[in-house]
């Protein structure tokens, strides 16, 4: 099998040396540049977006890169190198002989399309610029999300469904997965932290889909979601505080409405002297900063002769003795083990996807595949909700859930009865307001008025706006008040 073959070192493929994919002559009409070598972004006539290689491939020259391909395998199994550097710089001593101008951009296409995954390694380069590579069918142009424009059409497409399977296969080869009439699903994650995801038939009717979520090559700090907006700094001064009162947190949003990136950023402000348990599914996304000395992440793993899923490792942080757990989503029945700890004052921190309001949370919570008992529900202190809007994300809401009693809760009834505030205003928490539950705890844990705890709120909004940027934000948060 292929995967047998890739899994040693990743060796460069000799057989099927015609380019597996197609450059085309599509170009937009305004071209306002882009940060990798080959590739610009802008827009057609008709106003769609797209992001394409510079320029195209014809038909001699594609014949050229397919005669190059067979050197270059040669000269890599030689010399014993297998990066796409080492593939350049075969290439280019090889095309470069005939003095031939825009030789380059061969050896560049043929470079990735030998020694790394075509298009996909292509397009990987720029992570700066581009989040997500989908493919809706084989041979179909690539799409691209583009972190500025949004969803954009490509001018690269693969020849077929099997030089995508192989350069896919190639690309995951290391995750020890393989997308074949066997495993006609895989879930991924590469070892820079991007997540892949693919479909072949009889799953995906239309032939084989993939989609791929590029981890951008900087951790995206708290600096960069104020900056972009996502939220201000008295809302981060806010769940700062809740942090700091052990508040349960469940952050919730439509997909890729930027959950984990804001958990990310409250890991941020996590004391340092906590023992914390990060529990994940598949793909490790939740990283602790070098700051946290007792920190372990552990991984729900259900493809191995050991299983362990999501839920088995939720009981096994519990067996640990963490002073707070992060689940990277509530999906199932981990749910109502991760509430139960809650009641039994181990707080919690996690992502979910949900509707923007209190009650359809508590809902979803309440019923299949998650079912946690009313009385468990009961530990949730806070709901942050997560919108997206383009190609922004941003803060939505944020509900406070006051429960009037913990043991019989009507969820219907949360919002008529006044047990879920819907919409937390900071402005007027920061006048003064006195309903809120978390500077409620953080008085009542300090043991300061509620008038000092509002003035800690101001006192923090002003020190995180401040902070430089660029600046590590857990080393920031650590030195507020030194």
């Amino acid at each position: 099998m292929l995967l047998s073959k890739l899994r040693a070192g990743r060796e460069i493929p000799g057989e099927g040396l015609q380019l597996s994919f197609r450059i085309t002559g599509e170009l937009p009409e305004d071209k306002d540049g882009g940060s990798c070598r080959f590739f610009v972004a802008g827009r057609r006539g008709d106003g769609s977006a797209v992001y394409t290689a510079s320029r195209s491939l014809s038909g001699a020259e594609e014949a050229e890169v397919e005669g190059a391909k067979s050197a270059v395998v040669e000269a890599l199994r030689l010399s014993g190198g297998k990066t796409i550097a080492e593939a350049y710089n075969a290439a280019m001593e090889l095309l470069s002989k005939g003095g031939k101008p825009g030789v380059e951009f061969l050896a560049y296409v043929t470079a990735h399309d030998t020694a790394g995954f075509g298009p996909f390694s292509m397009l990987m380069e720029d992570k700066e610029n581009i989040e997500e590579i989908i493919i809706n069918r084989p041979c179909s142009p690539i799409i691209v999300y583009h972190s500025r424009l949004g969803f954009c059409r490509t001018n690269l497409a693969f020849r077929s469904e099997q030089a995508m399977r192989s350069a896919l296969n190639r690309l995951v080869a290391d995750a020890e997965r393989e997308l074949s009439s066997q495993t006609p699903i895989i879930d991924a994650q590469l070892a820079d932290g991007s997540r892949v995801h693919a479909q072949s038939r009889p799953y995906s009717t239309n032939g084989a889909a993939v989609s791929i979520r590029l981890r951008s090559r900087g951790r995206v700090g708290v600096g960069q979601l104020l900056e972009g907006g996502t939220f201000t700094g008295d809302t981060l001064a806010y769940l700062w505080m809740a942090v700091d009162c052990g508040m349960n947190i469940v952050v919730s949003g439509a997909p890729a409405s930027g959950k984990t990136s804001l958990l990310l950023s409250l890991l941020s402000l996590l004391p340092r002297y906590e023992r914390i348990v990060v529990v994940e599914e598949d793909a490790s996304e939740l990283s602790m900063g070098d700051n946290f000395a007792n920190s372990v992440n552990l991984q729900g793993r259900t493809h191995l002769l050991s299983k362990a899923g999501l839920r088995d490792q939720v009981m096994n942080a519990l067996h640990v003795r963490p002073d707070r757990i992060v689940i990277g989503e509530l999906r199932g029945a981990e749910a109502r083990d991760v509430f139960s700890a809650g009641n039994l004052g181990m707080p919690f921190m996690t992502t979910m996807h949900s509707n923007c309001d209190g009650a359809s949370l508590l809902g979803r919570l309440s019923s299949k595949p998650m079912e946690v008992e009313p009385q468990a529900l009961s530990a949730l202190d806070l709901a942050v909700f997560m919108r997206k809007d383009g190609t922004s994300r941003r803060i939505d809401s944020i509900c406070e859930y006051s429960w009037a009693v913990r043991d019989n809760i009507d969820i219907k009834a949360c919002d008529q009865d006044g047990c879920v505030k819907s919409r937390l205003d900071i402005g007027a928490l920061k006048a003064g307001a006195q309903g809120s539950k978390v500077l409620a705890r953080f008085s009542r844990l300090r043991m300061v008025s509620m008038q000092k705890a509002v003035a800690e709120l101001r006192k923090r909004s002003k020190y995180v706006s401040a902070m430089p940027a660029g600046a590590d934000a857990a080393s920031y948060v650590q030195a507020y008040g030194l």
